[in-house]
């Protein structure tokens, strides 16, 4: 009977019904066509591409899969579902699929365990606004892949009406929206996609509920890290938020190298919050005898061009002393002793011509309140931990945009003019090496002058040798 009353119904309907059924059969397919079609670029998992004979290929699609496509095709199944109808199982797997990505590294393990839970997969084709400048906050984004534009409306005097700006841009690891879901306040800025973008997104009611907590903890830490040093003074508090999105602390064990020699971030500002840490600098020289002295010449290795270098002649030999200044930025010295610990012993790198030596020189100690990476000269050096030292990170172009009253191109000047260049350390190490030379020669000059005394007597010599030598008494 349901068949014949359905078979009924379709008899008694009108063409102008028939042909609306069948407009709106042809859009549902048009919408899922084009929801396909958006989502295809997140569709593709490199896990089922077969690797075949071209090694190129082969290399292509492996590292590709790893740098683009962090997710999973089952990880972004399980990310849409929603967050009731996730199982025990899959809270777990979604821990330890997405618990060690960039994004969430500054959270601790528990935190972490809960984001899994409830944190859905987002895809945005290039051009799409996330939010809007002036909408209240629904969400919190993590960019787990793509690029972001963040822009702001300025006010145009030439063109009398409101531009939008870039202030910035961010990339996998970075974190959208903290600033209004912490003060519910009005985005400060419009957040949008330039490339293909993967989000992990984060509803308001669970943000207060699992990151708020965590998320101010750390507003506060940096706040306190900000009011150690005058620079900051006269930032205002919207200024003082942004900051705290941007910025990051990171602890140091001893002798660990903070930046150089292709560690740290160049892009970085570093300010030391606590502990003390030196600049060293690689002294590469090359080394000739000329009338039984040994003399000495700087060596400037060239990077990218010509295999010789250019090699600037000076005089003579060794490593000083010399005094220490003060500063603001914590003690320069012009090199310790000579029999301190700042000097370690030379070697030649592997890398270089055989007469070239590597000379690593104490250049300064910087303590709390110091700053480096700011722009200065940074050419064959490195900063390394001496006691354990806590640092604040900041971007350098984002301190550059807020340069009030030209403060970081003066501390940049002040640092190049006060902590010794290149040639400077050099004079110094062949001061030092006059002063070994002359100190040798002293010694051995005392010792040759010294007449030998012996004390021996005939009583040292045993009494059966004097008498079977018949030595009279």
């Amino acid at each position: 009977m349901g068949e014949k009353r359905g078979r009924g119904e379709m008899a008694i309907m009108t063409p102008e019904q028939v042909l609306a059924k069948q407009f709106r059969a042809k859009c549902r397919f048009k919408a899922t066509v084009r929801r396909v079609i958006q989502n295809l670029y997140w569709l593709n998992d490199f896990e089922d591409q077969i690797l075949n004979e071209s090694v190129e290929k082969n290399i292509y699609l492996l590292t590709r899969r790893k740098g683009e496509n962090t997710l999973s095709i089952r990880d972004k199944a399980i990310l849409n579902k929603p967050v009731q109808a996730r199982t025990e199982l899959d809270s777990a797997y979604l821990y330890r699929a997405i618990g060690g990505l960039k994004c969430f590294r500054r959270y601790p393990t528990h935190v972490k365990a809960q984001l899994a839970a409830v944190t859905y997969f987002a895809y945005y084709q290039p051009g799409r606004v996330i939010f809007r400048e002036g909408h209240m906050a629904q969400a919190l984004y993590f960019i787990v892949s793509g690029e972001v534009i963040m822009s702001q409306l300025v006010y145009d005097p030439v063109l009398d009406k409101n531009v939008n700006q870039d202030v910035g841009r961010r990339g996998p690891g970075a974190v959208l929206g903290e600033v209004s879901l912490l003060h519910d306040i009005p985005r400060p800025v419009t957040a949008t996609t330039s490339t293909n973008t993967e989000f992990l997104r984060l509803l308001k009611d669970d943000f207060n509920i699992v990151l708020k907590a965590t998320v101010q903890q750390q507003w506060f830490e940096v706040q306190r890290a900000l009011d150690m040093f005058t620079y900051f003074e006269n930032w205002n508090d919207m200024t003082r938020r942004e900051c705290c999105i941007l910025a990051k602390m990171l602890a140091f064990k001893p002798d660990e190298t903070i930046r150089g020699d292709g560690v740290g971030n160049k892009d970085y500002v570093y300010f030391v919050l606590k502990g003390q840490c030196r600049i060293i600098q690689h002294l590469y020289t090359t080394h000739y005898t000329k009338n039984g002295k040994v003399h000495y010449k700087i060596y400037h290795p060239v990077y990218g061009r010509d295999k010789e270098s250019a090699i600037t002649n000076v005089h003579e030999e060794r490593v000083s002393t010399s005094k220490v200044q003060k500063s603001a930025h914590g003690e320069l010295p012009r090199f310790g002793s000579a029999d301190s610990d700042e000097f370690v012993p030379h070697k030649t790198h592997p890398l270089l011509p055989p007469n070239v030596e590597l000379h690593f020189m104490q250049v300064c100690l910087l303590n709390e309140t110091a700053c480096f990476s700011i722009g200065e000269n940074f050419v064959n050096r490195r900063v390394v931990a001496v006691t354990n030292v806590e640092c604040l990170l900041i971007p350098r172009y984002w301190l550059m945009q807020r340069n009030i009253g030209n403060i970081w191109n003066r501390v940049k000047q002040y640092l190049n003019s006060h902590i010794p260049s290149a040639n400077e350390v050099h004079q110094e190490f062949l001061k030092g090496r006059k002063w070994c030379h002359h100190e040798k020669e002293t010694i051995d000059a005392l010792l040759a002058k010294k007449q030998s005394v012996n004390h021996a007597s005939m009583w040292d010599v045993p009494l059966f040798i004097r008498m079977n030598e018949k030595i009279d008494l």
